[in-house]
C-alpha cells in the first residue's frame, strides 16, 4: 500500500512518522515538509530552533500553524 504524499513546489513528500519528508537527501534542511514551508515564508531557521506545529498534528504544515521556537523552550515543553 502507498503512503500518502504531498506535493509541494514540485518535490514529493511521503508521510514518515508524523511528519511528511522527502526521499531526496539533498534538500537537507528542506527534507522536512514543515521545515521547507517556513523557509520558503520566512528564510533561513536559525540553528538552535524548531519549527513547531501549534495544533500538534505534524500533518498540518499550513503556515499559520507553524512557529519557531527556540529548542530548549520547545525541548522543555514537550517533556
Amino acid at each position: 500500500m502507498d503512503q500518502p504524499c504531498v506535493k509541494y513546489h514540485g518535490q514529493t513528500y511521503r508521510k514518515h512518522g508524523k511528519y511528511y519528508q522527502s526521499d531526496d537527501t539533498t534538500l537537507r534542511e528542506r527534507r522536512l515538509l514543515h521545515r521547507a514551508v517556513w523557509i520558503d515564508h520566512f528564510g533561513p531557521i536559525p540553528e538552535d530552533h524548531h519549527i513547531h506545529h501549534r495544533d500538534g498534528d505534524g500533518l498540518n504544515n499550513q503556515i499559520g500553524n507553524l512557529e519557531l521556537v527556540l529548542y530548549v523552550v520547545f525541548v522543555d515543553t514537550v517533556d
